[in-house]
C-alpha cells in the first residue's frame, strides 16, 4: 500500500467534483464507484458492516491533544473503520470539544482525506458543529450518496432542509431513499412538500420502500386533480402497486380509490406515451390480482386506457 492507507491518493471530495462537473444535474453511474480508495478497502475488511468501530475512541484522543492536526489522524481512522452506529459517539466527542476547532476538523476531512472512513468521521462531525456556509460541501460529498449520503442528509438537514432538496435531485439507489424519507418528515414546509408532490419518485425498485410515505406525507390525495402532477402522480400510484414486502402498498393506502380515479381522468385527456401506458399497466395487473376488493370501474377504466394504447405497447 505505500503510505499508510488513507494517508495518500485522491481526495474523495475531489472524486465527487470531477464527476458532478460531468453530470450536474443526474445521479453518478454507479453511484461514482468505485471509489479512488477501493484497494484499501476491499470487502473483507470493510468495517461499514462492523457495528465495534473505535472511530470515537479515535477522535476523543484526537481532540485530546491540541497539537494535533487532521491529516495525521486519517491513518488510525482508517484503522479504526466506520459504522453509522459511530455516529452518536461521535457527537458526543464533538459536543465537549472547542466547536470551532472541530468545525476545522471536519471540513479538513470532508475536503481533503482519501479515506471513506476519515471522510464518514468528518461528516459526522460536521453534523455537530457545520455552519451555512459548509453547506455546498456537504452536498458535494453527499453526492457519493452510497458512502455518505446518510451522514450528509443528517447535517443538511440540521442546517437547511431546503438544501436537501438539490441532493435528492441529483442521487439515486439507497441515497435516494435516506434523502426522500428525511424529507418526508418535514413534509410540513410548503416548499418540501411541492418538491414531494412533483418529483420525489422517480420509479426505481428502491422507491417501493418509501413511494407510500410520500402519497400519505404529501398529502396526494388533496392534489390528485391538478393536471401539472399527473405523471408523478401515476408513478407514485404505480411504485406503490409494486410495494409488497417493501413499503406501503395501494392496498393499504387509505386514500387509493379516490386517487386512482383522479388518474384515470387525468389520463382521458392526455396522449398515452410509452411511460403513461407502462404505469396503467402494472396499476391494471395489480387491481385483478386484487379481484373484488376493488370497485369495479377501476378495472374497467384501466382496461380502457390499455385498449387505447395497443399500438403504444409495441414501441
Amino acid at each position: 500500500m505505500g503510505a499508510a492507507a488513507g494517508e495518500s491518493g485522491i481526495p474523495l471530495y475531489d472524486h465527487a467534483m470531477r464527476l458532478h462537473l460531468a453530470s450536474p444535474d443526474a445521479p453518478f453511474h454507479r453511484d461514482g464507484c468505485p471509489l479512488p480508495d477501493l484497494a484499501d478497502h476491499p470487502r473483507s475488511r470493510d468495517r461499514s458492516r462492523d457495528r465495534s468501530s473505535a472511530a470515537p475512541a479515535v477522535v476523543a484522543a484526537y481532540f485530546a491533544d491540541p497539537s494535533a492536526r487532521p491529516a495525521g489522524v486519517v491513518g488510525a481512522l482508517h484503522t479504526a473503520g466506520w459504522h453509522p452506529d459511530s455516529g452518536e459517539g461521535i457527537a458526543a466527542v464533538v459536543g465537549r470539544a472547542d466547536p470551532a476547532r472541530a468545525r476545522r476538523t471536519g471540513r479538513w476531512l470532508v475536503r481533503h482525506s482519501a479515506d471513506r472512513c476519515a471522510v464518514s468521521v468528518g461528516l459526522a462531525v460536521l453534523g455537530t458543529v457545520a455552519k451555512p456556509a459548509d453547506v455546498p460541501l456537504i452536498q458535494t460529498i453527499g453526492l457519493l450518496s452510497h458512502h455518505f449520503g446518510p451522514g450528509a442528509v443528517r447535517a443538511l438537514v440540521r442546517l437547511d432542509p431546503h438544501a436537501l432538496l438539490w441532493l435528492a435531485d441529483r442521487v439515486g439507489g439507497w441515497g435516494r431513499v435516506h434523502a426522500v424519507e428525511a424529507l418526508c418528515a418535514l413534509a410540513d414546509d410548503p416548499v418540501i412538500r411541492r418538491w414531494l408532490r412533483r418529483r420525489a419518485v422517480v420509479g426505481d425498485h428502491l422507491g417501493r420502500y418509501y413511494a407510500g410515505t410520500v402519497a400519505v406525507a404529501a398529502a396526494l390525495h388533496e392534489v390528485a386533480d391538478d393536471p401539472d402532477l399527473a405523471d408523478h402522480l401515476g408513478t407514485v400510484l404505480a411504485t406503490m402497486a409494486e410495494a409488497e414486502n417493501m413499503g406501503a402498498t395501494l392496498d393499504r393506502y387509505e386514500h387509493a380509490v379516490p386517487v386512482l380515479r383522479a388518474h384515470l381522468r387525468q389520463l382521458a385527456h392526455r396522449e398515452l406515451t410509452r411511460a403513461r401506458f407502462d404505469t396503467a399497466s402494472v396499476i391494471a395487473a395489480h387491481l385483478a390480482a386484487g379481484g373484488t376488493r376493488w370497485p369495479g370501474d377501476l378495472a374497467e377504466g384501466y382496461a380502457a386506457v390499455l385498449a387505447r394504447g395497443t399500438g403504444v405497447s409495441r414501441l
